[in-house]
């Protein structure tokens, strides 16, 4: 029997030790896992911080950050998409900002059917080069009425000196 309980008790023992390493081994296993999910997780949730941070910019007005994320998941669509946006509105800004310097010689690429900036600026651009083509053309009867008033105004002004020596004649001849 004490063979027996020889045999037992190095049973026991052993078992202790394997279920201590098994313990052992599943702490590590388990915090393996949490460093490799915290790791994913931060490598999936950079991108969407980025884009989240550069729609920030574009609300403020900025539009020359770009996130050139190039996957081909949903995150990389975005992406994509924000650049795309970025650079239309970039566009737009650079051809507004022409405008405002005096420069009308612009051609508005349009995004879209829809592009309700590049439309407005479409037609804010066509409206002023009719109305610098219309103030062009009235400038030019002004410029030609002018001249009409120039010439009445010296047979006017001969017509006076002729009267003002008719009359110095006539005071002359009365007098």
């Amino acid at each position: 029997m004490s063979e027996v309980e020889d045999i037992t008790s190095k049973i026991d023992s052993q078992n202790k030790k394997d279920a201590m390493w098994q313990v052992v081994i599943g702490i590590v296993l388990s915090v393996l896992a949490v460093l490799g999910m915290f790791i994913l997780a931060r490598n999936m949730s950079k991108p969407i911080m980025n884009a989240v941070d550069m729609a920030k910019e574009i609300s403020k007005g900025c539009f020359d950050r770009r996130l050139n994320y190039s996957k081909e998941d949903e995150v990389g669509q975005l992406s994509f998409a924000l650049d795309n946006m970025a650079n239309i509105l970039k566009s737009h800004a650079d051809i507004a900002e022409k405008i405002a310097s005096g420069n009308l010689n612009q051609t508005v690429t349009m995004a879209g059917v829809d592009d309700q900036l590049g439309l407005a600026l479409k037609r804010m651009l066509d409206d002023l080069n009719q109305l610098v083509s219309d103030i062009k053309t009235r400038a030019d009867i002004i410029g030609s009425n002018s001249d009409t008033v120039s010439v009445m105004s010296d047979d006017l002004s001969n017509g006076a000196t002729d009267s003002a020596a008719s009359v110095t004649e006539i005071s002359a001849s009365i007098a």
